[in-house]
């Protein structure tokens, strides 16, 4: 634990570091030490069988032209909107989305040079 002691709260412990300062919900390096046995394939004793997640068809008799937004919660992380259009043949990242991606996955990128016709049917 990197906080002085003097400035840990009192009412919280952690039962990773057997000590108070924050509770084990919240302990950063238990979520990391986690992480790192999941990667490396010890915990998969653990792991029961894998959910995988459905849509059930839906007609446009439901009111939903355009594609669908839903929000999920992805390893941990939440993710506001994502937009899926299935007879989309063109994938569209958000550019604040793009800024936060690794050099190296920008790199391997490529702009596209075709037009995209948007949800509302428009051409650009």
């Amino acid at each position: 634990m990197v906080t002085p002691v003097e400035k840990r709260s009192s009412n919280k412990f952690c039962d990773f570091h057997n000590d108070k300062g924050h509770s084990t919900d919240e302990c950063m390096q238990l979520k990391k030490q986690i992480e790192e046995l999941v990667r490396a394939g010890k915990l998969s004793h653990l792991i029961k069988e894998i959910n995988e997640i459905t849509f059930p068809p839906l007609a446009n008799s439901d009111g939903t032209e355009g594609p669908l937004v839903i929000e999920a919660e992805i390893g941990g992380h939440l993710i506001y909107r994502m937009y899926i259009d299935g007879g989309s043949s063109t994938e569209i990242l958000y550019e604040h989305c793009f800024n936060q991606l690794r050099l190296e996955i920008k790199n391997q990128m490529v702009p596209a040079t075709t037009s995209l016709t948007g949800f509302s049917r428009e051409t650009i």
